[in-house]
């Protein structure tokens, strides 16, 4: 796969969790106070590690090709840990 098609698919995973997100962000009014504290706390996380993400996919294109191996697996690092806050929020409207 090359950088570009790296690039696209990556940026196309991060955008369609976090749709996702926005549309539980819909739903935030059926949660109980107590919950709706760490739903926003859990949405805050994500909107930043989306960012952080984001950054990095950035980084990805202009690398070497050593760094692009390394960013590579941050990435990958990352959107494991994205897709796991995401399902930890996922739970709150269980």
């Amino acid at each position: 796969m090359d950088k570009l098609e790296f690039k696209i698919k990556t940026l196309e995973s991060i955008d369609k969790l976090f749709d996702q997100v926005e549309e539980m962000e819909q739903k935030r009014n059926q949660l109980n106070d107590s919950l709706k504290h760490k739903y926003d706390q859990g949405v805050d996380g994500l909107k930043k590690r989306r960012a952080e993400m984001k950054e990095k996919l950035n980084e990805y294109e202009s690398a070497t090709l050593e760094n692009q191996k390394k960013l590579k697996e941050t990435l990958s690092a990352s959107m494991k840990h994205y897709k796991a806050g995401f399902d930890e929020l996922s739970k709150l409207f269980k």
